[in-house]
């Protein structure tokens, strides 16, 4: 758990930092459910949201192991609330990385640590050139680094993930000139199953601008995040900040009449 590693012992560890929940929800999933094989298996089957909150708190007690805000001894009416707004979110990232009717799944990968995979029996996946592939289930979630000491710490510790967009800012005023346009550069914290990624493998698809998350029909958990997308396109991807590498690796990609072929979607080097 490299994340954890990193801020675990500086940022986390302050009474005050930046550092949204939504992070910290992927990160205990990651730990405590991904990481752990024989726990993950437990988890690799159709749950509801009820049976697989029970299945957390059964094997990776948020009130034991989970974040501060689901532990803290202040009162047990809130740490009850925070750990079903935890484990609503993360409902989500079950869906699209350990429920049987996902096209991906995660496991230790050749190379180590955790990679995206092709389900057993599914060779190929494929997607239009300039769309998203697996758009349900191949996302990233953003978080939004605001403090700019908490993300040069980030980034000189080696934190996986992080992403850096550069956006044009126009002036504003009356007298400002519609020429003077700045860029400025927002760092995010991608969180969910195109975390697990390699980033920079050399296979022909890129990531997308950050763009709103598409909207399921139930839950709001995720409303008003943004999120990226793995689609067909050049073999330069999205410019992401070169710290560690996620582990993990796309490759063995065919174009085909306009679209994209996938005999394996991941797999460890």
């Amino acid at each position: 758990m490299e994340e954890l590693k990193v801020l675990g012992p500086t940022v986390l560890k302050r009474k005050r930092h930046s550092i949204p929940v939504g992070i910290r929800y992927w990160l205990f999933f990651k730990r405590h459910i991904l990481e752990k094989p024989q726990v993950r298996g437990l988890f690799e089957r159709e749950l509801t949201r009820e049976e697989f909150a029970a299945l957390v708190k059964q094997h990776a007690n948020p009130m034991k192991y989970g974040p501060s805000f689901c532990r803290r001894k202040r009162s047990e009416a809130t740490n009850a609330r925070n750990t079903n707004d935890m484990l609503a979110a993360l409902y989500r990232y079950h869906a699209a990385l350990l429920a049987p009717a996902s096209p991906i799944c995660t496991k230790e990968s050749k190379a180590a640590g955790l990679g995206i995979f092709l389900r057993t029996g599914g060779r190929k996946a494929s997607a239009k050139q300039g769309t998203p592939l697996l758009e349900e289930h191949l996302f990233g979630t953003l978080f939004e680094l605001t403090r700019k000491e908490e993300v040069e710490e980030l980034r000189n510790e080696g934190y996986p993930s992080l992403m850096e967009v550069a956006q044009k800012r126009q002036n504003k005023g009356k007298t400002s000139d519609p020429n003077d346009v700045k860029t400025e550069a927002k760092v995010y914290a991608v969180c969910g199953p195109l975390s697990l990624i390699n980033h920079d493998c050399g296979a022909p698809l890129r990531f997308t601008l950050p763009r709103s998350m598409m909207p399921r029909e139930e839950g709001k958990e995720f409303h008003g995040l943004q999120a990226i997308y793995a689609q067909p396109g050049c073999r330069t991807g999205f410019p992401w900040h070169r710290g560690r590498r996620t582990l993990g690796g796309l490759f063995g990609l065919d174009f085909i009449s306009g679209g994209l072929q996938m005999f394996d979607l991941c797999r460890g080097r």
